[in-house]
């Protein structure tokens, strides 16, 4: 009896899962019955709130319930029991046992953990235990081949399939009987149970028919990591048995060795019934495919299938572009260059806009205009160069992605443009390969896992889609009309179809702009003669001083001009760094709240900016074809919201600072984590604890606690550092660091780098201090440049393990560069061959120290008769002098020159 209002407001989603079972129904014996169960676990956010009274709130007491009125009406009685106990206290220490082990318990299958704990703490039939510093998994298994004569032949029984909770499991196929050994029992003890558990048979049967082969038995001992607990290594102790079937047997599918079923009760907490197939095979023809025992699925919950999964599909890309000899190039302009002589289809490009929601324009047919009409899409693809090398882009992925990706952002403004029609369920799951037709749950092709099928349809059913309708009709693309229709404006569709056409050309580096002195001395902190590195910054440059580079931007009416340029250069704003808390505010809010205060800002133009946001990060999986994956299979829905929920904070721009909207959004997103973190943090490090707690996403607390655990020294980097505003005059009002002076910096891809070593959270804090401690030495804080912006490029390390950037060649160094007033980038450098590029004026050397010598402290180490050279120390033995040097963590041996570093 609670209304759909207090349901929104009152209760909060913790958990859901769903499974599908298979089994004779009750009511008409002998006829299958297909179960499809959903089970959502949800949390009263206020017992206290108006109008829960009914359901016993907030005293917890029994209530009833009574069913529609009627003849039939049934009364329910309720009443709410405890939860807690043994279990949710296992399953917290577990968890926090292997969060500390730096294993990653997100990367587990859905349900694996709640196993994991099972098998620990009820059926103790594994045991986790420190090796060294390695957190490992023993457990113990018994394998029994059971053999027979079947027509004079030796015959080994095997499972051929598995069914449980309605899906056939083959992975099983031609293994003998298994069973895990609970903690003190015997492998003898084991294969009676394994006998009678697997097999149906009693205790007097197996004496009757079994005779054990003691001289076959064997012990093995395995090592690897689990499959079903990533990261977690699991050490196997395999006693391998045979036993004899006597000739008299007349069951188990003997004597003429057919395939039989057993069927038994998966776990003793529940009512699932597993259903389990033998079949009887040559002995010579098993042993003589060395059929192995594979130990990562044995007596496991099935939650998981195992058949083939089809890879991702692309679309096919258009070749690259010849370019044009330099001596030649009459614009220095490469992309004007490049675009000489193209011409967008207009026609196909309005027929795009047009027809985007009518019913009979499928996406294959908006796939086709959008290739036909915007030539610049070749441009994603790179420049075929004499080298014939591939274009390099600065997102670190192939110039083919960049390709795919466009296209994916082209297919979400298609769907999202549709979502009172088929688009919501293309966006989800996709479209057919060859008919372009929706997806769903049951389409047979591609082939996807279970638990993908699972999520996509989730994310359909769950997903709050009116979010999404109402910022297309903010941006002026949706037009609400009467009784919940809507239309939409075409001109302003189709400057979005062009912007998403256009909008990342410029991570193929060679397209990249120098800033030009016959057009201007700076533009967005890029002097005359520097390359404009940041891909958005690029792209407001030729929309600025080269619009007609680009034929379908050029193309387009001045009013809808104004709003692609909007969103790349007049506002200087990238939604990514707020949600991710990658900037500082200056760089975030600047340009922004000096359009707003000009009054030159259209609302419906901002709307128009993050919906290109929205729709570009929509389509960031390289596989347009499959749906809007990065939304829909990896993002939690609540992070979605939260993205969707956060573009109202830039409204308040208008009546606060820059730093104080920035604040209000750091303490927005801490105080709606869930679960709660408590309250929010103050004082010293204040800002520099939010921020972190975002960047890292779903491992926030690993990467708090190793905040805390860090050297004085470190942290204190990470508070100066985080809390600069990059604005004259403007200071956190939650944070007592004292970060006066600047420039303030913004460490492109910082998040990333976090996320990626989430494993190790306390090593890439390090990292991360490490580039903000040299980026200072390379500039200086100064009051003077308090309202100044450097961006500090990290993604020659966001794809990098913190011991994977140790591993460096022989001479091989990371420094970073400073390759512009406003930017510098972190490289990878041999002093034996990169001797020319090393100019210690502009570059410093990092020193990536390991997590445990963060932690241990600093160590001294003595290093005789040094001297400065160009910012590293020779040492020469006729240096009468020694002295101590502090180093964070000891010296390394990197080249075998004299060098010390």
């Amino acid at each position: 009896g609670l209304s759909e209002d207090l349901q929104s407001s009152a209760f909060s989603v913790e958990a859901q899962d769903f499974k599908e079972e298979t089994t004779n129904s009750a009511s008409v014996p002998g006829m299958p019955s297909t179960y499809l169960t959903h089970e959502i676990r949800m949390r009263v956010l206020d017992p206290s709130s108006a109008g829960l009274q009914k359901i016993g709130l907030p005293d917890f007491s029994d209530f009833d319930t009574v069913s529609e009125p009627g003849p039939d009406s049934q009364t329910q009685n309720w009443r709410w029991a405890k939860v807690g106990g043994a279990s949710t206290n296992n399953t917290d220490s577990l968890f926090k046992l292997l969060c500390d082990h730096n294993i990653n318990v997100a990367e587990f299958e859905h349900g694996a953990l709640h196993d994991l704990v099972e098998e620990v703490y009820e059926a103790k039939v594994s045991t986790l235990m420190l090796r060294g510093k390695e957190l490992q998994r023993h457990l113990q298994i018994v394998k029994v081949w059971v053999l027979a004569d079947i027509l004079s032949v030796p015959h080994l029984l095997v499972q051929s399939s598995k069914l449980y909770r309605g899906k056939k499991d083959l992975s099983v196929k031609d293994r003998p009987i298994s069973m895990r050994l609970s903690h003190g029992q015997s492998w003898q003890q084991a294969l009676t149970m394994a006998l009678q558990q697997r097999l149906g048979l009693d205790a007097k049967r197996i004496a009757d028919l079994m005779e054990v082969d003691e001289s076959s038995y064997c012990l093995c001992e395995e090592v690897e990591y689990s499959r079903t607990y990533p990261g977690l290594k699991t050490v196997y102790r395999i006693h391998e048995i045979t036993c004899r079937l006597s000739s008299t047997a007349t069951n188990l599918g003997l004597p003429d060795g057919q395939e039989f079923g057993v069927a038994r009760r998966q776990s003793s907490k529940t009512d699932d019934i597993a259903m389990t197939y033998f079949s009887w095979k040559p002995k010579k023809e098993l042993f003589g495919r060395q059929v192995r025992f594979t130990k990562s699925l044995l007596d496991v919950l099935y939650t998981s299938d195992t058949k083939e999964v089809d890879p991702k599909r692309k679309l096919p890309a258009p070749a690259p572009l010849i370019s044009p000899a330099k001596s030649i190039m009459s614009s220095g302009l490469l992309v004007q260059e490049l675009m000489k002589g193209k011409k967008t289809d207009w026609n196909r490009a309005r027929n795009a806009a047009k027809r985007i929601r009518d019913k009979d324009y499928d996406c294959k047919q908006f796939f086709e205009d959008c290739v036909a009409a915007f030539p610049e899409l070749a441009l994603y693809v790179g420049v075929a160069g004499e080298d014939g090398k591939a274009p390099v882009t600065s997102s670190g992925r192939s110039a083919d992605d960049e390709y795919q990706r466009s296209i994916g952002a082209l297919f979400a403004v298609y769907w999202l443009m549709r979502l009172d029609g088929d688009g919501g369920q293309s966006f989800s799951f996709g479209v057919d390969t060859s008919s372009w037709a929706p997806l769903s749950a049951n389409s047979r092709t591609p082939t996807r896992s279970s638990d993908e099928q699972a999520r996509r349809g989730a994310f359909l059913e769950q997903v709050k889609w009116p979010l999404f309708e109402e910022v297309l009709v903010s941006a002026g693309m949706l037009i609400p009309g009467t009784n919940g229709t809507k239309g939409h404006d075409e001109e302003r569709t189709l400057a979005m179809l062009v912007l998403t056409a256009i909008h990342d050309i410029m991570k193929i580096e060679q397209l990249l702009p120098t800033v030009s002195s016959a057009k201007t001395r700076e533009f967005c902190g890029y002097r005359a003669g520097e390359v404009i590195s940041d891909h958005d910054v690029a792209l407001g440059y030729v929309l600025e001083h080269a619009p007609d580079a680009l034929p379908s931007y050029s193309g387009l009416p001045a009013k809808q001009r104004d709003s692609v340029k909007f969103t790349q250069c007049n506002m200087e704003y990238n939604m990514g760094w707020l949600v991710q808390a990658e900037a500082p505010p200056g760089a975030l809010f600047r340009k922004f709240k000096a359009i707003i205060s000009a009054g030159k800002a259209d609302p419906k133009d901002v709307a128009f900016y993050f919906t290109h946001w929205l729709t570009d990060l929509a389509g960031a999986e390289p596989c347009p074809q499959e749906g809007c994956e990065k939304f829909v299979l990896k993002f939690p829905q609540k992070v979605l919201s939260s993205f969707l929920l956060s573009f109202p904070f830039v409204q308040h721009l208008s009546t606060k600072t820059e730093t104080q909207v920035f604040e209000d959004y750091l303490q927005w997103r801490w105080r709606a984590h869930e679960p709660a973190l408590g309250a929010a943090p103050r004082g010293e490090g204040a800002i520099a604890r939010l921020r972190l707690s975002i960047m890292a996403q779903g491992c926030h607390e690993a990467f708090l606690e190793a905040y805390e655990e860090l050297m004085p020294e470190v942290r204190q980097t990470l508070d100066i550092e985080l809390a600069r505003t990059g604005i004259s005059g403007q200071a956190y009002e939650t944070d007592s660091a004292d970060a006066q002076g600047g420039p303030a910096f913004l460490v492109y891809y910082a998040p990333a780098l976090l996320q990626r070593n989430h494993a190790d959270a306390p090593g890439s804090l390090f990292v991360l201090a490490e580039v903000l401690r040299q980026a200072r030495l390379l500039w200086a804080a100064e009051t003077g440049n308090a309202g100044e912006t450097v961006t500090i490029m990290v993604d020659a390390l966001k794809e990098l393990t913190v011991e994977g950037m140790l591993q460096l060649n022989p001479g091989e160094i990371w420094a970073l560069h400073r390759v512009s007033s406003k930017s510098a980038q972190v490289k990878k450098l041999s002093m034996l061959k990169d001797k020319d590029m090393l100019d210690w004026n502009s570059m410093r050397v990092l020193t990536l120290s390991s997590a445990d010598n963060v932690i241990a402290g600093m160590s001294s180490t003595i290093l005789q008769g040094e001297k400065p050279v160009g910012g590293l120390v020779l040492v020469t033995d006729d240096a009468p002098d020694i002295r101590e040097v502090q180093m964070l963590g000891p010296c390394t041996g990197l080249c075998g020159l004299r060098f010390c570093l």
